[in-house]
């Protein structure tokens, strides 16, 4: 090593020491406490001032990024840096104020604003997709345009099918080749071939203005029979010149595993209103079920919901309005009861669910109440008190931390100077 490398390692040993020193002065705790002043090695200046690197930071205090000067020409004042375990107590109090919040009401009786794709039983899907070639290259000037009724069928219902090609002028003259259905994973089944048309039948709005519709029925193809799980639609068209595959999909329940009757028995239980909506159940197991509620003035404020096992027969679900969910809504009764749907969940299975038939739109309007058969006290269960215990823990415990450094002392926990906490 030459004595210029010498000089040269040396006075970067002194520019790496002066950093650590920077870091523990701002990572520091601070308080009350007398500090040690400790001294950085020394080193002669044309060696400091020769060398690239951050001026040497002493004790003085570190103003926060946001400290310029302020529109009246005076500087904002300094913040404090908060301490390590300031930071730690205001996380705790975030993270228990924020499950209180979210717990104020059983899981299953929420504010239908917390479900916004859970509105209604309708699942109408419509997308733009674009325009890609059979060699998978695209043309930037068309786009295919797709709409399907419904993204789930059960037993014998129908979905409409919609496709058109567009352009910035509009839609483009389109000619339909094929399409058939195809199981997802397949089976090996015969697939079954669908037609689109564009002359006002088949679900086609209007005869020849370039959108193109079909409308299916599963439960009519030998190659449903007993099926549930995905079904692909891969439809071939030709426009602009150029051939494409646009596809539809939707899943399919073949079955019914349970039908509700129309029934619904009301009861008022401590505070919260009671539904039980009776059904003819006819594959026993855990069955996750969902209604909408809307109130006097037809505002939407409930999602209810039952999860649990139902025995084979006549059976009775059971979906708790509760009380103080309707206290804050404001919600006055009688209460509409609507969109009824769900599934038998199929545990270690795949697909892992078979689907009811859903009942759409208003099905029961309750009785009316008086504000005063509801309560306003809070949902509460033993599994709620052991997070709240642990989480009151947490902040209780910075507290006290909190109050030994503003004492002067160091807390226990508290790391050594120089180390960065994440």
């Amino acid at each position: 090593m030459t004595e210029q490398d010498g000089a040269r390692r040396r006075t970067w040993l002194i520019v790496g020491a002066l950093a650590v020193l920077s870091l523990a002065l701002v990572f520091w705790p601070s308080g009350e406490t007398k500090t040690k002043t400790v001294s950085a090695p020394s080193a002669p200046s044309s060696a400091v001032t020769s060398a690239p690197g951050p001026a040497p930071i002493g004790p003085a205090k570190v103003r926060p990024a946001w400290s310029a000067a302020a529109p009246d020409g005076d500087a904002a004042p300094p913040e404090a840096p908060k301490t390590l375990w300031e930071q730690r107590l205001a996380r705790a109090q975030q993270t228990l104020s924020a499950y209180l919040e979210s717990t104020k009401y059983p899981p299953e009786s929420r504010p239908i604003s917390e479900k916004p794709d859970l509105q209604t039983t309708s699942q109408p899907l419509a997308n733009q997709l674009p325009f890609k070639k059979k060699n998978g290259a695209a043309r930037g000037d068309l786009r295919m345009k797709t709409w399907q009724s419904s993204q789930r069928l059960i037993a014998d219902e129908i979905v409409t099918m919609t496709f058109a090609c567009i352009s910035g002028k509009g839609y483009e003259p389109s000619e339909f080749i094929s399409a058939q259905t195809v199981e997802v994973p397949p089976k090996g089944l015969a697939a079954t071939a669908i037609s689109f048309y564009d002359d006002g039948s088949h679900g086609d709005e209007r005869g020849g203005d370039r959108v193109f519709s079909t409308q299916f029925q599963p439960s009519a193809s030998p190659q449903f029979a007993g099926y549930n799980g995905y079904v692909n639609v891969p439809v071939t068209l030709r426009c602009g010149g150029d051939e494409t595959t646009t596809f539809f999909d939707f899943f399919y329940t073949s079955g019914e595993p349970t039908r509700f009757t129309g029934k619904v028995r009301e009861v008022v239980e401590k505070g919260s209103l009671a539904l039980y909506l009776e059904l003819l159940v006819k594959k026993a197991g855990n069955y996750k079920l969902a209604i909408r509620v809307d109130d006097a003035e037809g505002k939407s404020f409930a999602y209810v919901a039952f999860d649990g096992d139902l025995a084979a027969g006549m059976q009775e679900a059971r979906f708790l309005l509760f009380g103080k969910l309707i206290k804050d809504q404001g919600a006055a009764s009688p209460f509409k009861l609507r969109d009824l749907d769900g599934y038998l969940f199929l545990s270690d299975q795949n697909p892992d669910r078979e689907n009811l038939k859903p009942t759409p739109g208003a099905f029961h309007t309750t009785q009316k109440y008086g504000a005063e058969a509801f309560s306003e006290a809070e949902w509460s269960s033993e599994e709620k008190d052991r997070h709240v215990a642990e989480f009151t823990k947490d902040v209780d415990n910075a507290k006290e931390k909190v109050a030994e450094e503003q004492s002067g002392k160091t807390p226990k926990e508290y790391p050594e100077a120089g180390v960065i906490v994440k």
